[in-house]
């Protein structure tokens, strides 16, 4: 009796000793599996945010390009626009000097009377001129203010990119938290579930324990 009573503490033993190993074993692979989908997880939100962050740098690239090009034109636009205003000045200019010469020649007797209207008529067109000159001026005034604009507008929409950009890292840093603390929960639960396999051969082994005490009781 004593002999079948060491063979079946032996036997619990050895019962005990695989569950334990198949707990660890266990452990062991809900372990490498939450390591796996970490890594997995982390490079595929990686990969995706870095594409998403180019793209919108990229947009923002060529908005800001394409505003710059359009000021450009407008600039050009306005220069070219007093180049032909300051033209005309200096056409209207030389038509009153050759209308004064051409009223001093046909002058003979009133040529006092002709030369104070020649005065009057250099005076006029001296006004005109100054006049024609202020407007050009305007102009150009203008068309700096409207160049300002629009690179302002292009420093506006520069910004705003930026700030998109930002926001889908503050997204993808928070999808990074999300799935770290799924695999800490993962990892409890494994933790827990080996325990409770530890619990249940512990209390396996007590009672095989009593029952070899029993036995040998009773053999006695």
């Amino acid at each position: 009796v004593k002999g079948k009573a060491a063979d079946a503490k032996d036997a619990a033993g050895k019962k005990v000793d695989e569950v334990k190993g198949k707990a660890a074993d266990a452990k062991d692979a809900a372990g490498k599996k939450v390591d796996e989908v970490k890594g997995k997880a982390a490079d595929a939100k990686e990969d995706e945010v870095k594409g998403k962050a180019a793209d919108a740098k990229d947009a923002a690239g060529k908005k800001v390009d394409e505003v710059k090009g359009k000021a450009a034109d407008a600039k050009d636009a306005a220069g070219k626009k007093v180049d032909e205003v300051k033209g005309k000045a200096a056409d209207a200019k030389d038509a009153a000097g050759k209308k004064v010469d051409d009223a001093k020649d046909a002058a003979g007797k009133k040529v006092d009377e002709v030369k104070g209207k020649a005065a009057d008529a250099k005076d006029a067109a001296g006004k005109k001129v100054d006049e024609v000159k202020g407007k050009a001026a305007d102009a150009k005034d203008a068309a700096g203010k409207k160049v300002d604009e629009v690179k302002g507008k292009a420093a506006d929409a520069k910004d705003a990119a930026g700030k998109k950009v930002d926001e889908v890292k503050g997204k993808a840093a928070d999808a990074k938290d999300a799935a770290g603390k799924k695999v800490d929960d993962a990892k409890d639960a494994a933790g827990k579930k080996v325990d409770e396999v530890k619990g249940k051969a512990a209390d396996a082994k007590d009672a095989a324990g009593k029952k070899v005490d029993e036995v040998k009781g009773k053999a006695a």
